[in-house]
């Protein structure tokens, strides 16, 4: 029984040694990137430019970028304390504000499979978040409620009986008042549509490599990028 703990205490210590013994040196160490073309849908503005939305009665609007940053979010697996694997994500982050007080952000997450690279959007409190690869809209918030998928290693999956109603679809091309836009993500507020009020923005359109260039209120009222 002595010789038995005896050889359980040298393994244990030589896993410890193996390991840096306090884990600051990890077995193994992951990185998971962007992929390029998602890349692609963020604005390619910086830091203090302005592009101007003006909706239909002719009032314009200035959004100012007030942020543009690329980092990498660090996390870690661990076993009896010791750390045995890092994690290195990319990570994109923007924001902007309007002459009006509207906030919009875009920001975009890599993730490790079977789920993809992700992108969230918020646009005057309604925020959701899309996974490129499964073609999902996986969390929603907004004044009214939130709803979110539960993540698993297949996938998405609904829980609490909340069904995630809004949608995202990807156009090959978007005409508007000023201008027409290649590949436009289109997202559709479609959930806790009995709380809206007239303000609440209902659909937004981002164009890749351009950005926002399109939004409509539940008012009916819609705003469009106009040209510099």
């Amino acid at each position: 029984m002595r010789s038995a703990i005896k050889l359980l205490y040298f393994s244990m210590g030589f896993f410890l040694l193996s390991c840096g013994g306090e884990g600051e040196h990890p077995l193994k160490e992951e990185h998971y990137y962007l992929e390029e073309v998602h890349k692609e849908w963020l604005a390619p503005d910086s830091i203090g430019e302005v592009f101007i939305m003006k909706d239909i009665n002719g009032i314009s609007s200035s959004f100012r970028m007030t942020g543009n940053n690329e980092t990498f979010g660090k996390s870690w697996s661990t076993f009896l304390g010791i750390n045995t694997r890092t994690s290195y994500t990319e990570e994109c982050f923007q924001s902007f504000k309007s002459g009006f007080g509207m906030v919009l952000g875009i920001s975009m997450r890599a993730n490790s499979p079977p789920h993809g690279d992700h992108i969230t959007i918020s646009l005057e409190q309604v925020d959701f978040s899309y996974d490129f690869d499964f073609e999902t809209i996986y969390s929603l918030y907004t004044p009214f409620g939130n709803k979110n998928l539960l993540m698993t290693d297949k996938g998405y999956e609904a829980h609490d009986d909340l069904e995630i109603m809004s949608t995202v679809e990807i156009l090959d091309s978007l005409l508007t008042a000023y201008g027409t836009y290649q590949e436009v993500l289109h997202f559709t507020l479609k959930d806790f549509n009995n709380y809206w009020i007239d303000f609440t923005v209902i659909e937004i359109y981002l164009a890749k490599e351009v950005g926002l260039v399109k939004y409509v209120l539940a008012s009916g009222i819609s705003s469009e990028r106009f040209p510099k």
